[in-house]
């Protein structure tokens, strides 16, 4: 008889230790999964979409500047105009300070990405804003717009194929495919996430049902 209740009071014991190992396992598995969705979602919030946002505008900044500049060689001739203003606003605040921004979001890409990006700094700050500057400190009154001499050396510049809408393009191309790079993080981080809620809506019904069992047995 002591025999038969040490058994039954083994199989209570070796029974209860297993539900609370399982227990453990199911809770440390749980843990786990739901961390990583939470970096990822951060990381995708924090990151990767204010990343995006960031070198879209930048594009749009540097698409800007191509118009106007063009403006200021073809259209306004008087100094004072809006859309000089605007130009020597953009090259002073605007493009500065998103660089800046960019630069602190970009200390979690890769180092290739970061490479990329200043390498595109490089391209605006010392070959585009140069190229812009010439244009900015020749025609500067309605005089140098009347000589043939320094319009003939400028028009070239703005032209299809000129230096400044090439060296555009060029930032262009850096910069899609920075965001084209992203992008893919964004969608793995996404299909990641997907993946973990997929696991949780089989697994914890699953653990549940296990503990559930093996408290019965």
């Amino acid at each position: 008889m002591k025999i038969f209740a040490r058994g039954i009071a083994a199989r209570v014991y070796y029974g209860f230790l297993a539900v609370f190992v399982l227990f453990v396992v199911f809770s440390i598995t749980t843990y786990v999964l739901v961390q990583r969705s939470a970096n990822n979602s951060q990381y995708l919030a924090d990151e990767l979409l204010p990343s995006v946002q960031g070198l879209e505008e930048y594009s749009g900044l540097i698409s800007r500047s191509e118009l106007l500049i063009k403006s200021w060689v073809y259209v306004e001739k008087n100094d004072q105009a809006p859309s000089k203003t605007q130009l020597k606003e953009l090259f002073a605040k605007g493009l500065p300070s998103l660089q800046e921004r960019l630069q602190t979001l970009a200390t979690h890409w890769t180092a290739a990405q970061r490479d990329s990006l200043e390498a595109i700094f490089r391209t605006v700050t010392d070959t585009l804003y140069p190229l812009h500057k010439q244009i900015m400190e020749t025609l500067v009154s309605f005089e140098s717009y009347d000589d043939f001499m320094i319009m003939a050396s400028l028009y070239p510049l703005v032209e299809q194929g000129g230096e400044i809408t090439s060296c555009t393009a060029s930032v262009y191309n850096g910069i899609d495919a920075l965001i084209g790079q992203l992008h893919a993080e964004a969608q793995a981080a996404s299909q990641t996430m997907a993946q973990h809620n997929n696991f949780f809506k089989i697994f914890l019904p699953l653990a549940a049902m296990v503990v559930f069992l093996l408290s019965l047995l």
